[in-house]
């Protein structure tokens, strides 16, 4: 169990096992806390509350940026953020989703019990909500952010395009 606070919402599958278990994910939180140094900036691609954002704060790591796109995820990220006080200079949220292009793109929310099913669609849907995307290569170009040094990649299947929008990083400045 980690030593942070989050709010959660019982009836949403991700939160419910995260009260119950006081973990998420458990073999992504082991590798991850084993392997960052405080001097890393971690990217949490695919944020969600903020769970492993908030395991990086609080274990140290020198700069944590979450990218979220969907605005009740982030909402909740910002409120996580907050109630652990986690200054915005060391826990940034960009309320943006990566991809391969910058464009505004469909979002498909999970369904009401299982936020973390939420995904930016390649197809139009029929009531989209739309969202900002950006490359990983274009936001590094036109962000004082530093480039990742460790990073976490989970966006229910568009996971390709995020790292086709990567490519300068991923050759010249690999995490």
């Amino acid at each position: 169990t980690h030593h942070f606070r989050l709010l959660l919402d019982r009836r949403d599958l991700l939160q419910w096992a995260i009260l119950r278990h006081g973990e998420w994910d458990s073999e992504v939180a082991e590798a991850l806390t084993e392997n960052w140094k405080a001097e890393d900036v971690f990217y949490d691609i695919g944020a969600n509350i903020g769970y492993f954002s908030c395991l990086a704060a609080q274990s140290g790591v020198h700069l944590v940026v979450a990218f979220e796109p969907f605005p009740e995820l982030a909402d909740r990220l910002e409120e996580n953020r907050r109630l652990n006080g986690f200054a915005t200079s060391h826990l940034c949220i960009e309320r943006i989703g990566l991809g391969k292009t910058n464009q505004s793109m469909p979002y498909l929310p999970g369904a009401s019990d299982n936020s973390g099913g939420g995904r930016i669609s390649k197809e139009p849907a029929a009531s989209p909500i739309l969202v900002p995307v950006q490359s990983l290569d274009s936001f590094l170009a036109t962000s004082d952010v530093p480039p990742p040094t460790i990073l976490k990649l989970d966006v229910e299947g568009f996971e390709r395009e995020v790292l086709e929008g990567a490519k300068g990083l991923l050759e010249k400045n690999p995490p």
